[in-house]
């Protein structure tokens, strides 16, 4: 049978095919660790599902409700962007869609044209690209890469704008990334949409999830000139674990709403009833669930970050939001044979079982994506069997690894008085730097916390090499702790090098830096 050419030149969705062979093959017996698809592992909370529950007693879910959305549901909307935004929208301003991926096509078809270009920063979620394909428009990205943190300038906006620019895709925090723009970076950006008359749209849906003290700043709320350029996707999904429900919803200009409104009218029509009364509950209701969920990502997040940086061959920049890491793993793929990105995912998961999700698809050919919306176990598990892929080694760059200690707070004063900065997580982690304005150089992390997951991690001795400026004035503080051992020894292809012990018994390598 001929199909038509929109699909046959349509992508597959590399989070969904990923998931798909992943899911095949734990149907054919194997224990396979899915860290493929962004969707917590918690249930919906129960008052958004109790609320449910009445509006199916009570009959009202029973029959349709307006196209664009149940009057109660934009109210809703309203009130959450009060709370959280700082400013109201009005019911012609607030559409309802099937879910927020919907919302973003039906913004596409509301507002491309036949060759508009749609400038997407690159590493980008996967069907932004399709989807302006899907209605005749052109992306075209704009390459922000891991040494720039993934983020794009106006500069390098200067070297793709065309006049047939119509929209700028902002999503922050970022899937697969998870990096937030700050509100410094996002005026630069958004002045620089009004100025060129180019419309931004504006991609929230992990607004409430950030983490570490980070702060979430919606585009839309820098001023009044960018808001009206502006048309921002959000939903229900990923802050309070209703990715089943199929609720999202956009706001903005009523023109494009409205416009939108068409759309939705002429496709899905309503979205489920059912579904817009348990929105109703989760944007109006008690909080206190959505907060949990979210200190739970944090969590692990601060405790995963550390453990993919110690796999050989991996390096991953600290995210800000959303629940992703995205690695890179160009050495990685070097020290197997890869070139292709994809080959080397496909043999991962042939060979240890863990479902990861190709960079490629999301514009990055040297990185990966993996969740950690998923419980502790798994994720140590998976760790540990990517380490035994690609092999164990004794020394390696610093980038962000974690040791175990009995008391984070009384080894960060240890580490305070040989002269190193720590910024206190929470009462089990904490980064360590080698000054305040430094990167991490690595991560405490308690050990009574680690047992109750992995009793043989939390009784490992991890062994790490510390690179400084001044090797003799950090030996000579430690020697003070009586917890240097040995004298500094010129080490082949280290240079100058001695090694220490922490209170808690990790070991240490230091060599000068060069």
């Amino acid at each position: 049978m001929a199909l038509s050419n929109l699909v046959n030149n349509l992508e597959e969705s590399v989070t969904l095919s990923a998931s798909a062979r992943a899911k095949q093959l734990k149907a054919e017996g194997r224990d396979i660790l899915m860290l493929t698809l962004g969707e917590p592992d918690f249930v919906t909370p129960n008052n958004i599902a109790t609320a449910a529950k009445e509006a199916i007693d009570s009959g009202k879910s029973s029959f349709y409700t307006q196209a664009e959305g149940l009057p109660e549901l934009k109210d809703a909307v309203g009130s959450y962007f009060e709370r959280y935004y700082g400013y109201g929208v009005s019911h012609e301003q607030v559409v309802i869609t099937t879910g927020a991926k919907f919302a973003l096509y039906a913004f596409f078809a509301a507002v491309l044209d036949l060759g508009d270009e749609v400038i997407i920063p690159t590493p980008y979620w996967v069907s932004y690209a399709e989807q302006v394909k899907m209605v005749g428009g052109k992306p075209v990205f704009a390459v922000a890469t891991q040494e720039n943190n993934f983020k794009i300038t106006t500069e390098q906006l200067e070297e793709v704008v065309t006049g047939s620019t119509k929209v700028l895709i902002l999503n922050s925090p970022s899937n697969p990334t998870g990096v937030i723009y700050t509100a410094e970076e996002l005026t630069l950006l958004g002045n620089w949409a009004v100025a060129h008359g180019i419309l931004i749209l504006a991609d929230d849906i992990y607004g409430r999830l950030v983490y570490n003290a980070n702060q979430f700043t919606p585009i839309s709320t820098l001023s009044e000139e960018i808001r009206n350029q502006t048309i921002v996707i959000n939903g229900v999904s990923k802050t309070y674990a209703m990715t089943g429900w199929r609720i999202g919803f956009a706001t903005g200009n009523p023109e494009i709403i409205g416009a939108m409104s068409k759309i939705v009218s002429q496709t899905t029509s309503n979205p489920t009833t059912v579904a817009q009364y348990a929105a109703i509950e989760a944007l109006n209701g008690d909080q206190t669930e959505a907060e949990n969920m979210r200190a739970e990502f944090e969590k692990r997040l601060n405790m995963l970050l550390p453990l993919i940086n110690e796999i050989r061959g991996f390096e991953a920049i600290k995210p800000q939001g959303a629940f992703y890491l995205f690695p890179k793993v160009s050495e990685a793929m070097a020290i197997k044979g890869f070139s292709n990105v994809t080959a080397f995912c496909d043999d991962i998961l042939e060979k240890t079982g863990v479902a990861l999700v190709t960079g490629a698809g999301f514009g990055a050919s040297q990185n990966l994506r993996l969740s950690y919306a998923t419980d502790f176990e798994t994720l140590f598990e998976a760790v540990n069997r990517l380490k035994e892929y690609m092999g164990r080694e004794f020394f390696r760059s610093n980038f962000n690894v974690m040791m175990y200690v009995e008391d984070v707070a009384e080894s960060v004063k240890f580490w305070g008085s040989i002269g190193f900065s720590a910024q206190i997580l929470d009462e089990n982690s904490a980064d360590i730097k080698s000054s305040a304005d430094a990167d991490v150089t690595f991560t405490l992390y308690k050990k009574d916390i680690v047992r109750q997951i992995s009793p043989e991690a939390a009784d490992s001795v991890p062994s790490l090499l510390l690179q400084t400026e001044d090797l003799d004035d950090l030996y000579q503080k430690l020697v003070e702790l009586n917890h240097a051992a040995g004298e500094i020894v010129d080490a082949p292809g280290l240079g100058r090098v001695f090694n220490f012990t922490d209170p808690d018994g990790n070991f240490y390598a230091v060599r000068e830096s060069k």
